[in-house]
């Protein structure tokens, strides 16, 4: 074996070896990796006062949004018709 021989040889296991590392590292890194947790089913964990208090919140941000919607729409009317001005009505407050 002459010397370009043995240099290519080397040059090609090395090569070899470095692809298999990484090969081998990326299929551990994928294996690593945490799987995410499954939740749990069934009924709530919190008591019935603190899911009728969440309820009743959520009504009041609902309500609190459809009023701002109104606004809004009020608002928009009023900037996209300036000659309509006076048949325009605001929304009523509550």
């Amino acid at each position: 074996m002459d010397p370009f021989q043995f240099v290519v040889a080397i040059v090609g296991i090395v090569t070899a070896g470095g692809v298999v590392t990484t090969i081998i590292k990326a299929l551990g890194a994928a294996h690593a990796r945490t799987r995410p947790k499954e939740l749990p089913s069934g009924t709530p964990r919190g008591s019935s006062e603190d899911l009728q208090g969440a309820r009743e919140v959520i009504d009041h941000v609902s309500g609190r949004v459809a009023k701002l919607e109104e606004e809004r729409d009020f608002y928009k009317d009023l900037l996209e018709a300036p000659k309509g001005r006076a048949v325009i009505q605001p929304p009523e407050r509550g």
